[in-house]
């Protein structure tokens, strides 16, 4: 089933003005080929200030540019979650592993930010989010005020998340932290993504072995800081990466040919949330149940 296409729009700099179209969207938007971003003008997708842009035009500040994507096919999603916990500030869901959380590549209405609008209420919006292979659990505020106080909350370190990981290997010690600083890595398709990087931000995960098995080993992980796919940069480092990682190889860094960071299915769960509640700050502790394939 197709959805109904999108516009993605951009409004040009005094340091872009100059430039061409076709300069414009190759240069910033590099998963598509040159070539490619040719075809999109020819074919009549890309407006300049509401009329069709030709790929030579000269680019001026302010101009508006607009990519009218056609609708297309996006790619299946399991659409089944479970609620966690609900009041009239938080809902807080078990997302199913491959289910994105919100919009993007791919991605516009198979998302869980689509699903629980249209089964909980139009107004919600996630406060944090998860990979799309990541299961477990996700904050929605159900309210402006519970959203400013919990995204505070979690700016302050009071929010403690704990994931379950399955790793590859069983010559695992029973507990140990790896303190790699995470920072943004070149890119060929997206510019640049978060990696292990030496002039990063200070990045600390701990883990704890919770049970081995042949070639596979169960971890509990503790973020100490917050930094995107800290636990995948960091596990890589440590030289056990999660069962299923396709992108993050050896240092920490992306694979040669990795695409994008949203790639494979690596089991890693959002086991267990402890927050104070955004009106009453009475404690909560939220607990997502395991999916079948993380079990050993």
């Amino acid at each position: 089933m197709k959805n109904n296409g999108y516009v993605y729009q951009n409004q040009i700099t005094s340091a872009e003005a100059g430039i061409s179209v076709l300069d414009f969207y190759a240069r910033n938007y590099p998963r598509f080929s040159r070539e490619q971003w040719a075809l999109k003008i020819h074919s009549g997708q890309i407006f300049r200030n509401g009329k069709a842009a030709a790929e030579d035009e000269s680019l001026e500040s302010g101009d508006v540019l607009e990519y009218r994507r056609p609708p297309w096919v996006e790619p299946a999603v399991p659409k089944k979650f479970d609620i966690l916990f609900e009041d009239t500030h938080l809902l807080i869901v078990n997302k199913p592993a491959g289910l994105p959380v919100l919009p993007g590549d791919m991605y516009l209405e198979n998302t869980l930010l689509t699903l629980v609008r249209q089964k909980i209420s139009p107004g919600l919006s996630p406060v944090h989010r998860l990979d799309r292979p990541t299961s477990g659990a996700v904050i929605f505020a159900k309210t402006p005020e519970s959203a400013k106080q919990t995204s505070l909350t979690m700016k302050q370190g009071k929010i403690r998340k704990t994931y379950l990981a399955l790793v590859e290997g069983e010559n695992i010690p029973d507990s140990f932290s790896v303190t790699i600083p995470i920072g943004q890595h070149p890119h060929p398709v997206l510019k640049t993504v978060a990696a292990a990087s030496a002039d990063g931000r200070l990045s600390e995960t701990c883990f704890r072995t919770v049970k081995r098995c042949t070639g596979r080993t169960l971890l509990m992980a503790f973020l100490k800081t917050g930094r995107p796919h800290q636990i995948r940069i960091h596990l890589a480092c440590a030289g056990c990466p999660l069962a299923g990682e396709e992108f993050y190889g050896t240092g920490g860094i992306p694979q040669p040919n990795a695409t994008h960071p949203g790639a494979g299915n690596f089991l890693l769960h959002a086991w267990r949330l402890r927050l104070p509640h955004p009106e009453t700050g009475i404690p909560l502790k939220i607990t997502a149940p395991l999916p079948r394939e993380i079990l050993l």
